[in-house]
């Protein structure tokens, strides 16, 4: 739920950089994602960088870092295929073969080392390492330090042909009209792309499986009624407003005294009985 949650609110800033976080607390229950809160989410847009500023370099750093420890997580994950022998570990910590992360701390330590610079490709060569790849790497540890250097996983989206933007509008729409189906939606939103990328917004959100509307911006969106001429509702005009024109058009000659009280009636009241 957490993950569904980060994701929903890295979405909404991505596409509207200012859009406060009562757009996140209006889709989280119509999504059927558990346990957001106000504070949860202004959490999650400081650790991606949407802070007050709303510096790109802010975002480009901690995207960065985000991507980092999503790597970790997926190497934590993995099985290790070799173990460390604990009677002999001053032989045995150093492992090159396997622990690339450690040949990569060993390589920065041997060339800072060095006190000219035209000894550091000897080091590279001896270490297997490609000359752009140790620019990359070093790029990389100087803005993030040891956890810079690590293997990063390629991360891989659904539906990603499709912009922010897009996916976002489309969760609206649907939400707001559950019987809005892909093909519905290309059509509405006179998209020209295929049905599959459309598709693949619907189950990432599981959209489908909404089936009330959901007021989104103070009302449902539905259709919109037809209008009944009634005449009954209409105004009927009075007197006050029709004399003049009655005189001027009909050409009536009227008294001194009736033209005084057309007269007043154009800017007050006049009581008159029966």
């Amino acid at each position: 739920a957490e993950f569904a949650l980060e994701k929903l609110v890295v979405l909404i800033k991505s596409a509207r950089q200012h859009e406060c976080a009562s757009l996140a607390l209006k889709l989280y229950p119509a999504l059927d994602i558990p346990g957001a809160s106000l504070k949860t989410i202004r959490h999650i847009c400081r650790c991606y960088g949407y802070g007050q500023r709303l510096n790109a370099k802010d975002r480009e750093y901690f995207s960065g870092l985000q991507h980092i420890l999503s790597s970790i997580e997926v190497h934590k994950s993995k099985s290790v295929a070799y173990i460390r022998d604990k009677k002999n570990k001053a032989k045995t910590f150093f492992d090159f073969e396997h622990d690339p992360l450690q040949q990569r701390i060993e390589l920065f330590k041997s060339i800072s080392e060095c006190k000219k610079g035209r000894q550091i490709r000897p080091i590279l060569k001896k270490f297997g390492v490609n000359s752009n790849r140790y620019y990359e790497l070093r790029a990389r540890y100087t803005r993030y330090g040891v956890w810079g250097i690590i293997d990063l996983i390629q991360i891989t989206k659904r539906g990603e042909k499709i912009s922010p933007e897009l996916e976002l509008e489309i969760i609206e729409q649907r939400l707001m009209d559950p019987s809005l189906s892909a093909v519905k939606m290309i059509d509405k939103l006179d998209l020209k792309c295929s049905r599959s990328n459309v598709q693949k917004v619907y189950s990432k959100w599981r959209l489908s499986q909404i089936k009330e509307p959901v007021s989104l911006r103070g009302v449902i969106s539905r259709s919109v009624p037809a209008k009944v001429a009634n005449d009954s509702l209409q105004i009927k005009t009075s007197a006050r407003l029709r004399f003049p024109n009655l005189i001027e058009d009909n050409n009536l000659k009227v008294n001194r005294c009736f033209s005084e009280l057309v007269k007043c009636l154009s800017y007050k009241k006049v009581n008159i009985n029966n």
